[in-house]
C-alpha cells in the first residue's frame, strides 16, 4: 500500500502496478482533478479499480463519481467495512505477477532502483 499525494504519482504507479485500487480523497480542491483521473484510470489502466472516499458532503455526486469510473463512493466511515470487503475481493481476482527475491526486496524499498 502507498500513500500518494499527487495523481502524476498515481499514474507512475498504475503503470507498475496497473492491477490496483486506487482511493481517491475527495475534497473541494481535488474534485476537478478526481473526475479526470477517474476516466483517465477506466480507460488506460482495466484493470485497475477506483474507489473515492470524502465527508457526507459529497453524498450528492456519487453517481457522477461513479459514472466517471468509481467503483465505489465511501461518505461515512460506518462504510467502510464495504470498502475492505471491495478490496479484499479485487486483491484476490488480480493476478501477482512473479517477482524474483531481488524484486521484490527493491520494490519495498523507500526509493526506486535507478538511484543506484
Amino acid at each position: 500500500m502507498n500513500q500518494l499525494r499527487s495523481p502524476v504519482q498515481s499514474w507512475k504507479e498504475l503503470e507498475r502496478f496497473p492491477g490496483s485500487l486506487v482511493v481517491w480523497e475527495l475534497t473541494e480542491r481535488t474534485i476537478g482533478s478526481i473526475i479526470e483521473s477517474l476516466i483517465r484510470a477506466t480507460n488506460c489502466f482495466p484493470l485497475a479499480r477506483s474507489v473515492v472516499v470524502g465527508t457526507r458532503d459529497w453524498c450528492p455526486y456519487e453517481w457522477i463519481l461513479r459514472e466517471a469510473g468509481a467503483v465505489d463512493a465511501v461518505f461515512s466511515p460506518r462504510d467502510l467495512g464495504r470498502l475492505i470487503r471491495l478490496a479484499k475481493r479485487h486483491f484476490e481476482s488480480v493476478p501477482i505477477a512473479p517477482q524474483s527475491w531481488n524484486e521484490r526486496i527493491w520494490s519495498r524499498l523507500p526509493w526506486e532502483k535507478e538511484h543506484f
